[in-house]
């Protein structure tokens, strides 16, 4: 899936985590053409109540049935949607699985298929967590990169439907995994990421209060920013407008 901003406003957020509420604001108040979410949308440390976990059912219906609104899997989210050995991680709550399997239920499998492994924005590749060069095959430009990430994404899925194992969504050392390093909902931002040439990327997984660059950047423009980690808490976000990148305060 690829989005072109030219002559467009792309909203992006990431990591919700049961706060729809302050998500709906956000989204109600920018009005953008098109919004990303990139993953992320159960589990929190603050809100967790059978209430706040309808809401964020309701609001991720809301984004599946808006056309222009496109949701990227969260670590997060697969073990809700896919529990198995290879899924689940901390915050994870059977209570919770419960609820969601009742209150989604019967489109549940539906709603999986609508999640997507990640999104190019311009020549941004978008995952919930990053792509590490661990992974990554040398030598390919943007295009090359995004038929890989299309044909592993298809694996991937196969594998997640038959509760297998793949590195998508395999937790690195540093999150306490087995992977050297994390996969694309899992590589940890501060301690994994590792920047490749000729490749921009946005994502989240990794909190800080506000959103950054990584080490490697010297400039404060986030339109000279290659590499940008947008999970905050939603206490800022992503406006994408013509090519053009705004960090915004939420208010």
């Amino acid at each position: 899936m690829k989005l072109d901003s030219s002559n467009k406003r792309i909203l992006v957020i990431s990591d919700i985590h049961q706060e729809s509420d302050k998500a709906n604001k956000i989204i109600k108040k920018e009005d953008a053409d098109e919004v990303v979410i990139l993953g992320d949308f159960f589990d929190s440390f603050q809100k967790n109540s059978e209430s706040d976990t309808e809401k964020t059912c309701n609001f991720l219906l809301e984004c599946f049935q808006t056309e222009k609104m496109f949701v990227l899997w969260g670590n997060h989210d697969l073990h809700y949607f896919h529990p198995s050995r290879h899924t689940i991680c901390s915050g994870y709550s059977s209570i919770r699985q419960t609820s969601i399997n009742t209150l989604l239920y019967p489109i549940k499998n539906y709603l999986s298929k609508k999640f997507k492994w990640y999104i190019q924005i311009d020549d941004f590749i978008c995952t919930h967590a990053g792509l590490s060069s661990f992974h990554f095959y040398p030598n390919l430009n943007l295009e090359k990169i995004s038929e890989w990430l299309d044909q592993e994404s298809e694996t991937a899925t196969i594998k997640l439907e038959t509760n297998d194992s793949h590195w998508f969504y395999g937790a690195g050392k540093a999150r306490r995994g087995k992977l050297e390093k994390g996969g694309i909902v899992w590589l940890d931002f501060n301690y994994e990421f590792e920047p490749i040439n000729g490749l921009k990327q946005i994502m989240g997984h990794t909190f800080e209060k506000i959103i950054r660059p990584d080490y490697s950047e010297k400039s404060s423009n986030p339109n000279d920013w290659r590499n940008i980690c947008i999970d905050c808490n939603l206490n800022q976000y992503l406006i994408i407008d013509n090519k053009k990148i705004k960090v915004v305060d939420f208010v």
